[in-house]
C-alpha cells in the first residue's frame, strides 16, 4: 500500500496558549488583514491552517506511528540489568558468646530473553499497524479535501447569495421606475390610480423580497468565516467571480471519471487499508493457537564479603505449547474473521456510495454546464423585453400588467444566472472532489478547469 506524503497543517506547528478555563491548549487562530480582498485560494488557505479536523486527523495518524514502533519492538530481544548491594550487621551467640555478626554482599547480573519464532504472530501485528497507519494518513489527506470542499462550497453559496440581493436590487430600481412612469401617466391622466397601485405594491414586494436576501446573504458569510475556522463574526472580504464563464466541453467521458475516482480518492485507500488491517489481525490471532519458541539468557558476578566473587550464568530455550485457554483464543479469532467480512462490507458500501456521487455530479455538471448558456441568453432576452414593455408602457400602447410581467421575467433571469454560475462552479468543485483530485487550480478562476478535462478533450 502506498504512504501518501502526510505534511502537518501549519497550525499543529503554532505555539500552544492556554484558554481563559486553564483545561486545554487552544491555536491561535490565523485571521486575515483587515481590508484584504480574499480571492478563493486565499480562503481555503487559511481555512486550512485554522481546521481543528485536520488536527485531529494528523495527531490520530502520529498516535498510529507510535503503535507501529511498538509492533516493531517485539522484534527485539527485552535486557534487563540488576545491581544489588548489602550490607548488613546483627547480634548473634554462639556457645554463650555474644558478638556481632557483619555481612556485606555485592551482585551485578543481565538477563535477555527473545522470542524466536511464534508463527507470525509479530508480523501480523506488525503490519496490522502499518495498515492502520496507511489508513489514517489516507484519512488525514480525505480531511483536508473535505475541509478544501466545505470552503468552496460556502465561497460559492455566499457569492450566490450575494448575485441574488444584486439582482433584488434592480429589481427594485426596474419597479421604482415602473412606478414613476405610473404616475407620470396618471398625471397627464393616460391611466387610473390602479396603475399606480399595482407598481407600488411590486414595489414593496421587492423591497421585502429584498431585505430576506440581504439576511441570507449575512448568513452564508457567517458559514463562510466558520469553514475557515474563525468566530462567524469575524469580518472578511472576498473576491467576486468573472462576469462570463466559459462552459463548453468541461467533460464528456464518465468512465475515466470512474477510474480516475477508484484510483485516486483517499476515504476508499483509507478502507481498503482497514481491511488490509483485519487480514493481519488474522495472523496475529491464528498464531495464538500455535506454540512459541523464546530463548532466557543470564549471567551475573556475585561477591562474599568482598572477599571473592563467583561467576554465574544460565540459558534455557522454552516451548510454549496452547492446550487449553478457556476458548479464549479461539474465540478471538472468530472476532477478527468477523471484523474482516465487516471492513470488506464497509468498502463495498463506500464504494457504492462514491461512484454514485461520481455519477450524479457528472450528470450535474453536464446539466449545469447547458443551464448556465441558457441563462445568458435568457438575461439577454429578458432585458431587451422589458425595454421594449416600458418603452411601449411609456408610449401608452401596453398595461401596466405586461410591465410587470416582464420585470418579474428580467428578475428571474437574473437569478436563474446567478443559481446557473454557482451550481456550475459547485459541480464542476464536486467532481473534483468526488475522484479525490481537489486543487486550488482545479477550480474554475480564470477560465481553468480540472487537468482531467484537457485530457478527455484531447482524446475526442
Amino acid at each position: 500500500m502506498p504512504n501518501p506524503d502526510c505534511p502537518p497543517p501549519a497550525s499543529a506547528k503554532q505555539p500552544n496558549t492556554l484558554t481563559y478555563s486553564l483545561t486545554s491548549p487552544t491555536i491561535p487562530p490565523v485571521v486575515p488583514e483587515a481590508e484584504e480582498v480574499l480571492p478563493l485560494a486565499g480562503l481555503i488557505d487559511i481555512g486550512l491552517q485554522n481546521s481543528p479536523a485536520t488536527r485531529i486527523a494528523w495527531y490520530q495518524a502520529k498516535q498510529a506511528a507510535t503503535d507501529v514502533g511498538t509492533a516493531r519492538g517485539a522484534y527485539l530481544p527485552s535486557v534487563n540489568l540488576h545491581c544489588y548491594w548489602l550490607k548488613e550487621q546483627f547480634p548473634e551467640v554462639d556457645l554463650g558468646i555474644e558478638f556481632l555478626n557483619r555481612h556485606k554482599y555485592i551482585a551485578a547480573s543481565v538477563s535477555t530473553s527473545y522470542l524466536l519464532f511464534d508463527f507470525g504472530g509479530r508480523n501480523g501485528t506488525l503490519m496490522s499497524t502499518l495498515s492502520a497507519l496507511d489508513a489514517l494518513d489516507w484519512y488525514y489527506n480525505w480531511e483536508v479535501q473535505t475541509v478544501m470542499m466545505n470552503v468552496i462550497q460556502s465561497y460559492y453559496d455566499y457569492i450566490n447569495a450575494e448575485s441574488i440581493v444584486i439582482a433584488d436590487k434592480a429589481t427594485v430600481e426596474d419597479n421604482l421606475t415602473t412606478l414613476q412612469a405610473a404616475i407620470a401617466r396618471r398625471e397627464t391622466g393616460a391611466t387610473s390610480l390602479s396603475d399606480q397601485l399595482q407598481a407600488e405594491t411590486s414595489l414593496v414586494q421587492s423591497q421585502i423580497v429584498l431585505e430576506q436576501d440581504i439576511a441570507i446573504m449575512h448568513i452564508a458569510m457567517a458559514t463562510l468565516v466558520r469553514a475557515m475556522g474563525l468566530p462567524a463574526d469575524t469580518p472578511i472580504d472576498v473576491s467576486e467571480l468573472p462576469e462570463n464563464i466559459e462552459s463548453e466541453g468541461v467533460c464528456t467521458d464518465i468512465a475515466n471519471i470512474m477510474q480516475i475516482a477508484k484510483e485516486n480518492r483517499a476515504d476508499l485507500w483509507a478502507f481498503r487499508s482497514r481491511v488490509l488491517e483485519k487480514r493481519f489481525e488474522i495472523r496475529t490471532a491464528k498464531s495464538a493457537l500455535l506454540p512459541t519458541l523464546t530463548t532466557d539468557l543470564a549471567g551475573s558476578k556475585q561477591s562474599l564479603n568482598g572477599q571473592r566473587y563467583i561467576d554465574a550464568y544460565s540459558m534455557q530455550f522454552s516451548v510454549n505449547v496452547p492446550l487449553f485457554s478457556s476458548f479464549k483464543d479461539i474465540n478471538e479469532l472468530r472476532k477478527t474473521q468477523a471484523a474482516l467480512l465487516e471492513a470488506q462490507a464497509n468498502l463495498d458500501r463506500v464504494e457504492l456510495t462514491a461512484f454514485l456521487e461520481v455519477v450524479s455530479d457528472y450528470y450535474e455538471l453536464l446539466a449545469g454546464e447547458k443551464i448556465l448558456s441558457h441563462s445568458y441568453s435568457y438575461v439577454n432576452i429578458a432585458t431587451e423585453n422589458r425595454k421594449v414593455a416600458f418603452a411601449k408602457y411609456v408610449a401608452g400602447t401596453t398595461t401596466i400588467i405586461d410591465l410587470m410581467v416582464a420585470n418579474n421575467a428580467l428578475n428571474l433571469a437574473r437569478k436563474q444566472l446567478a443559481n446557473a454560475k454557482t451550481n456550475f462552479l459547485s459541480s464542476l468543485a464536486n467532481i473534483a472532489y468526488d475522484t479525490g483530485n481537489l486543487k486550488v487550480g482545479d477550480l474554475c478562476l480564470g477560465n481553468e478547469y480540472p487537468p482531467w478535462t484537457e485530457e478527455v478533450n484531447e482524446e475526442e
